[in-house]
């Protein structure tokens, strides 16, 4: 089973690298738009392309639950219309575009930042050793989409896992645990628990080689 100190520097390797590439995409689209007058064609379709994927970037992490127990019979409807104003808020971002370069930096590294807020909170609790951990087993990972009222839907990555007493829970994971455990044949799994804020819990499931 992975030791703590392996999982701390894994997480901490993975949300560095997930920081680096999100500000150089943000980077890069602005370098862009400022050469966009005198680049040839393909540069504009390739900066048109760029602001089409990162608001999807946003839209679809905003529609995607991770952390939390699966009940596939609750109606979160309005958690969901909350996030997608947080993404709305977020598409004012853009105006980053038209700042100067350090103000467009700034904001940059403040977005980046705040997008992996939850990750660095989880760190700084591993740290400290505020976590519970233990051994499961996976069942099974599926993908389930859930339309919700007002015409908006959610997605999640749903592991089920099986403790040692035979009990059963069902785990919302994000698109890459998902990945990794789909791309692997052990069924073996470290499951860690956080204390969350207002009595809330959250679950992470770290497969093992």
């Amino acid at each position: 089973m992975k030791s703590k100190g392996k999982i701390i520097c894994n997480k901490i390797m993975y949300t560095l690298f997930n920081d680096v590439a999100l500000f150089g995409l943000l980077f890069l689209t602005y370098s862009a738009s400022r050469a966009v007058p005198y680049i040839p064609k393909f540069g504009v379709i390739l900066f048109i392309f760029v602001i089409i994927v990162i608001p999807f970037f946003y839209l679809r992490r905003a529609l995607t639950t991770a952390g939390d127990l699966y009940d596939s019979e609750d109606d979160d409807t309005l958690f969901v219309i909350l996030k997608l104003l947080f993404f709305g808020i977020n598409i004012f971002g853009f105006s980053v575009f038209f700042a100067g370069p350090v103000l467009a930096l700034t904001l940059m590294g403040v977005n980046t930042f705040l997008v992996s807020g939850t990750q660095y909170y989880r760190i700084l609790l591993l740290l400290r050793g505020k976590y519970k951990r233990c051994e499961v087993k996976i069942i099974d990972v599926k993908k389930h989409t859930v339309y919700l009222r007002k015409g908006v839907s959610e997605f999640f990555f749903v592991a089920e896992i099986r403790y040692d007493n035979d009990g059963t829970d069902s785990i919302c994971i994000d698109r890459y645990t998902y990945l990794r455990i789909k791309a692997k044949e052990s069924t073996k799994a470290c499951l860690i628990t956080y204390p969350f804020p207002k009595g809330r819990t959250y679950f992470e499931l770290y497969p093992v080689n």
